[in-house]
């Protein structure tokens, strides 16, 4: 890809226009963002409140301190801290979640005006569910529900998908971040006419994409692989490591950075050692990934299933080759334009064999950064709130 075309993608951002009725939000409700999870969904809520405050919105976010990352941590401090209640909410199903729902009920309850709950995720939306009759409306974004991991097994999931009809069916509308978990929604009995697909978007801004091109003609020396996201079972970090050990056969001085925490660190340490793959390992614990994505050659998504996570689309971003394991997220955004890095199995071969056919291929390399700056451009924070607050007007409205 030339700079040329490059600066006109740069010239050509794709933005959704705000909602016409934008000059009624001081009439509309008050909008309450509730969330447990961490990762990509604090990701989400907080772009949310700020684009929602910036269109004049009066905004709230509900947050349990458990799981919240020191990363986001930071960023709220920087909030109005009069817009953020934190309420304990524990990520599996406990006995003080009535005690969650009662303290959200009276936050809901000394509120003057009409308010619109917006609940992100599992937790959030079973406790959210419980309130939907003390609201004008409610929504429930899923970021991936349970039941679409493929390695669930038949009676987990029929659990699953059971629950998660139970508590769905109680929103005005379900807001899937992918196409396939708005299948997976119909299926499990979801009503059709209550969902949307509305993506995930990034602030894109400030990215001068022909600039980030010119860093990226030229690979790293050595070559660097990169991993970002929670060490859990959902991520498969594991997956990750025997493919850098498969890629090392090949390229001796490879090395790799991996950005994330969580409770599979020491174990992946040992499976490193066993490797002999831990010298080339930079561990980065919970930061953002942002600033380690230009050190990066080629990112590998490993991830079992997924929503539609941050990191693929900030990967676009820094237009960094990623080569992924078939799931939501990397259907979403590479299976139009990039369908070759998305591998038909979960097998380390198969993935180590795409990256080293994009590293050893500059021509290849330099037409994937082309559409990996189109896909980002294509899920912007704008076009994604703009839409999101389209629901809200919808449902004032009826």
């Amino acid at each position: 890809m030339n700079d040329d075309r490059m600066n006109s993608v740069e010239r050509n951002p794709a933005r959704s226009s705000a909602h016409p009725a934008a000059c009624m939000v001081s009439a509309t409700p008050r909008i309450v963002l509730l969330a447990e999870a961490t990762g990509g969904v604090t990701r989400h809520v907080i772009d949310l409140y700020k684009g929602l405050r910036s269109r004049g919105w009066q905004v709230g976010m509900v947050l349990s301190p458990f799981r919240l990352e020191a990363r986001y941590r930071d960023e709220l401090d920087q909030l109005d801290p009069a817009d953020i209640t934190y309420v304990s909410m524990r990520r599996a199903p406990h006995l003080t979640d009535l005690n969650a729902c009662f303290e959200i009920a009276r936050l809901l309850k000394t509120d003057p005006r009409e308010t619109i709950l917006h609940a992100h995720s599992t937790k959030a939306g079973m406790i959210g569910s419980l309130l939907h009759s003390r609201v004008r409306a409610s929504l429930l974004t899923p970021h991936a529900y349970r039941g679409v991991d493929p390695n669930a097994s038949g009676l987990s999931k029929s659990f699953f998908s059971l629950v998660e009809r139970s508590f769905s069916r109680k929103y005005d509308r379900i807001l899937a971040v992918a196409p396939g978990e708005m299948e997976y929604a119909k299926a499990i009995g979801i009503r059709p006419e209550s969902l949307r697909y509305i993506p995930n978007g990034l602030d894109t801004s400030r990215i001068h994409f022909s600039e980030v091109w010119r860093r990226r003609r030229q690979l790293h020396t050595p070559l660097c692989l990169g991993f970002v996201g929670r060490l859990v079972y959902q991520k498969s970090p594991a997956l990750f490591l025997e493919v850098l050990a498969k890629v090392a056969r090949r390229l001796p001085d490879v090395r790799a950075i991996v950005v994330g925490d969580g409770v599979m660190k020491e174990k992946l340490r040992r499976l490193a050692s066993w490797l002999e793959i831990e010298r080339r390992i930079e561990w980065h614990g919970d930061v953002p990934a942002a600033k380690f994505l230009p050190a990066m050659d080629v990112m590998v998504h490993t991830s079992i299933y997924e929503g539609l996570p941050y990191s693929l689309i900030e990967a676009c971003a820094d237009l960094l080759p990623t080569v992924a394991t078939s799931n939501y997220g990397s259907e979403t955004l590479f299976r139009p334009r990039l369908p070759h890095n998305i591998a038909s199995s979960r097998d380390a071969d198969q993935l180590a064999l795409i990256v080293l056919s994009i590293v050893e291929n500059d021509s290849l390399r330099m037409e994937q950064m082309g559409a990996l700056a189109e896909i980002a451009q294509q899920h912007s924070v704008d076009a994604m709130v703009a839409n999101i607050e389209a629901e809200y007007y919808s449902l004032v409205s009826a």
